[in-house]
This record gives C-alpha cells, sequence and structure tokens, in this order.
C-alpha cells in the first residue's frame, strides 16, 4: 500500500512538468502564437496551463494499459502453448488458423468468406441465385455428416458412412466452413484436437503455409487412430519410404504452386498452375490418375479454382469448371448425398455409375464457390 501511495505522488509530480512541456509543444505546432498578446494568446496561454496536466495524464494511461494488455496476451498466449489440454501442433494451428483467418496476409486468400454480401453476386452475369443455392446446399451436407458422438464428419453417405477422416477430410471442411459455419468449424476442430498425430503439412498450404517442397514428393498412407462402436476414425500420413512423380499429378502440382505463391515465389507458383492448366481437356483434369483409370476426379477441378483465386489468375475456363462442378452436385432432397459433390464423373460429364459424394470433394467444391462469389462481389 505505502509503495502504491508513493508511486501516485511521483505520477502526479511528474505529470504537471512533462504535461507543460507537451502541450507547450502542441500548441507551438499546432496553435496560435502565444506571445502577439490579444485575446487569441491569452486563450492560448489559459488552455496551455489548464490542459498539459491532463495530457499527460491521458498519455500515461494509454501507455500503461497498452503494457498491461500486452502482458496479459502473452500469459494467455503462453497458457495456451503449456496447457495438457492442447496436446499436439495440430490444436495450435487450428486455434491460430481459425484466430488469424488462415495465417496468411491479405493476398493470399485463406478460404471462403462470410455469407453477407453474396447476394450482390446476382448483380454479376457469371454467377447468380443458382451459384448461392449450390452453396448453402454444400454447407447443409457438411453440417448433415457431422456425427454428433465424434464431432467429425463422415467420408461419404452410402460406401463410408462409418468412416471419418482427419487428414484430410475433416481439416479441409474446418478450413472451409471456418468463415461460412463457424460453430460447425469449430466442432470439428475440437473433434480433431482430441487425437494425437502427424498431420499431413502438405495440406497446410491451404491455410497460407509455406512447406518444404520434398513433403509433395512423399506418398500417403492411411492410419487408423481408433475405432468406437463400429466408427473407424484414421487420418493420412506422409510415408517418406514411398517416392512418387508428383509432377504427373495435377493436386500435386496446384499445391506445390500456391506453396510457391505462399512463400512469395510467384514466378515458379505461375509457371506450376500453367502446367495444370495444359492438362485441363475442356471437360477434367488429365494426369496420371485419369490416365490409369480412364475417368476425371471433381476435387481437382475445385483445387484449380482455388489455386487460380490464390494466385490471381483469371480462367477463361471459370464459368466452364464451375457449371461442370454444379452438375455434379445431387438434387434429390430425399438422398442423403443431397447437396454433396460426385467425386468422378465421365467425359460426358455425368457422374461415374457407383460413385457417390463425400466431405473431401465437397469441402473444397464449396471453397471454390464461395471465392468465385467473393470476387464477384468485388467486381
Amino acid at each position: 500500500m505505502k509503495r502504491l501511495f508513493v508511486g501516485g505522488l511521483i505520477f502526479i509530480g511528474l505529470s504537471f512538468p512533462l504535461g507543460l512541456l507537451a502541450t507547450f509543444l502542441i500548441l507551438y505546432i499546432f496553435g496560435p502564437p502565444v506571445g502577439d498578446g490579444g485575446a487569441e494568446g491569452l486563450a492560448a496561454l489559459a488552455i496551455f496551463l489548464m490542459a498539459s496536466p491532463f495530457v499527460f495524464v491521458l498519455g500515461a494511461t494509454g501507455i500503461v494499459l497498452t503494457i498491461l494488455t500486452t502482458v496479459a496476451l502473452g500469459k494467455g498466449f503462453w497458457w495456451l502453448l503449456h496447457t495438457p489440454l492442447l496436446p499436439d501442433k495440430v490444436s495450435m494451428l487450428l486455434i491460430l488458423t481459425f484466430m488469424t483467418g488462415g495465417l496468411c496476409n491479405a493476398d493470399i486468400h485463406p478460404g471462403p468468406v462470410p455469407m453477407q454480401g453474396i447476394s450482390k453476386a446476382s448483380d454479376v452475369l457469371e454467377v447468380g441465385l443458382s451459384e448461392q443455392t449450390a452453396l448453402v446446399g454444400m454447407m447443409e451436407y457438411l453440417s448433415a455428416s457431422q456425427d454428433p458422438q465424434l464431432g467429425l464428419l463422415r467420408e461419404a453417405p452410402q460406401v463410408a458412412p462409418n468412416t471419418y477422416w482427419l487428414y484430410t477430410d475433416n481439416y479441409l471442411a474446418f478450413l472451409t466452413l471456418r468463415d461460412l459455419e463457424p460453430d460447425v468449424a469449430m466442432a470439428i476442430a475440437a473433434a480433431i484436437v482430441r487425437y494425437e498425430f502427424e498431420p499431413l503439412r502438405r495440406y497446410h498450404i491451404l491455410a497460407g503455409e509455406a512447406v518444404p517442397q520434398d513433403l509433395f514428393t512423399l506418398g500417403d498412407v492411411p492410419h487408423l487412430l481408433t475405432i468406437q462402436q463400429g466408427k473407424k476414425v484414421q487420418t493420412t500420413i506422409a510415408d517418406p519410404s514411398i517416392k512418387i512423380d508428383w509432377q504427373k499429378y495435377a493436386d500435386r502440382i496446384l499445391e506445390a504452386a500456391m506453396n510457391a505463391q505462399n512463400g512469395g515465389k510467384t514466378k515458379q507458383a505461375r509457371q506450376l498452375f500453367d502446367k495444370v492448366r495444359k492438362m485441363y481437356d475442356g471437360v477434367g483434369i488429365v494426369d496420371q490418375i485419369y490416365r490409369e483409370e480412364g475417368k476425371y476426379e471433381t476435387y481437382k477441378l475445385a483445387l484449380y479454382l482455388i489455386a487460380a483465386d490464390k494466385l490471381g489468375v483469371k480462367l477463361d475456363e471459370r464459368r466452364e469448371i464451375l457449371d461442370t462442378i454444379l452438375s455434379l452436385q445431387e438434387a434429390d432432397s430425399s438422398s442423403a448425398r443431397f447437396g454433396g459433390t460426385r467425386t468422378h464423373y465421365s467425359s460426358f460429364g455425368e457422374p461415374v455409375p457407383g460413385c457417390d459424394t463425400n466431405t473431401e470433394t465437397t469441402a473444397l467444391s464449396a471453397w471454390a464457390l464461395a471465392a468465385i462469389l467473393r470476387s464477384a462481389t468485388s467486381e
């Protein structure tokens, strides 16, 4: 108490002389000349004498509040880094990604924007009400795919209704929904951090992170985490023992292009993107998978649009690609697939028989569609 009293006396004692100096400088620079006499000079002198203590007190108070706020934030982040409630690096990544909107700057869009303002897109010839309706359907599909006990989104309603992937399905859904459906996104994040696993960092480029390029050369393998009441929770991890020729696969090239953009290597990013641009044949992306299986993958079209948005590339074929994605959305409201996007399609643009909708494809499709709607509102 004695220290507080002495400190208060020192604070008050210093406020007047320092306030005099601060106010004098302000009036000297901006105010009327004090030495000229007359009403203006007397008024300025009166203001000078009366205001000086308050100027200092106000400034000192602001400094003290800034220091206290900085200390509080520092302690808060220390707690986040050390609390046992957050067991691994994945939790910090998810929390920071949600707080900062993607850990990236304004030139690299982390994901879709909120629904507010999207209605303005109907004024643009290229997009309109059908696109907005499609986006809402995709969001509802993702929300309906969430298991109430696990908090995770299933892989697919028919071919894998009891399988839940942390990477890539739920991570992508989190990134897509954090602005569109924040409550669902936070529930997904909370569910993911319950498990200890090695994140598939290659996909962190979508959150604005720049990762080592050798990650694109590693093959992926499934890793089972747990089985609860017949529900299988697993994730995809990178396997250093498996090396692939990543430049044969459109998704890897697009990821590498966005990674280069995140690292400020814009020329390299554009060169990589242009490689995929040459793979587009007017119907879909023709890469190694298409040559082996003879069917197009929908998610690669969505990733192509997302990469174009991040790199700031205007695609002449954007409308054509968007129409293809929208044509693959399930329109039957009585179906468990309703609102979701089919995973594969033929050279005729029709869904491949037996293919399902799934979380990964729908999340990326929603991201791409929201990015287009966002750009339409700004045009």
